[in-house]
């Protein structure tokens, strides 16, 4: 489209529909536009549990030793790895996200409920492969993420995120995350 045509366009609009415009055009260059946002919920320890949450934590109940629900997932990490930084950055995410720092357990009146907690106590173990044959690791790699996914959680006592770095050689690492799938949807 023409610069003209644009210019004969916009002065062939109603008045209601300049007005639209010109409104529109300063509150976007302004960037005071209104936004659609969820209103935060008020900072409390204890929240309830979703429709999704009560089932998945009714389930945990009636079998504690599965790990059905257990979403594995592996990242290669390729080069120098600072541990602490990395430790450093998780830290900050679980900061952020309250649902990584959540266990759930029955409140006084016996409804399930989510206990958030104010600080993110994680561990970050680190599994060293660098000794092992260089043909055997992916096949360790392999075996010790299947392990660590079918290990269950104790959503009453434990953080629904476990994390493990693996080592294979100095700047070849594997970092595995394990999630209970009431904290995530997959």
């Amino acid at each position: 489209m023409e610069n003209s045509d644009l210019t004969g366009r916009l002065a062939n609009l109603s008045p209601a529909k300049r007005a639209l415009l010109e409104l529109k055009l300063s509150v976007s260059s302004s960037g005071q536009a209104a936004r659609v946002t969820i209103p935060r919920r008020a900072e409390c320890d204890v929240a309830p549990l979703s429709f999704a949450q009560q089932r998945l934590w009714f389930l945990s109940q009636l079998d504690p030793e599965s790990a059905a629900y257990n979403e594995k997932s592996a990242l290669r990490l390729d080069g120098a790895l600072n541990l602490a930084a990395l430790s450093a950055a998780l830290k900050a995410v679980f900061e952020r996200h309250e649902v990584l720092r959540t266990t759930y357990g029955l409140a006084e009146g016996g409804e399930p409920v989510q206990r958030i907690g104010q600080s993110a106590d994680f561990d970050l173990p680190l599994i060293d492969l660098s000794e092992t044959a260089a043909d055997r690791r992916d096949a360790e790699v392999q075996r010790i993420a299947a392990d660590l996914g079918e290990r269950p959680f104790d959503l009453s006592h434990e953080l629904p995120l476990r994390l493990t770095v693996i080592r294979l050689t100095p700047s070849s690492h594997v970092l595995v995350s394990v999630r209970h799938h009431i904290a995530s949807d997959g």
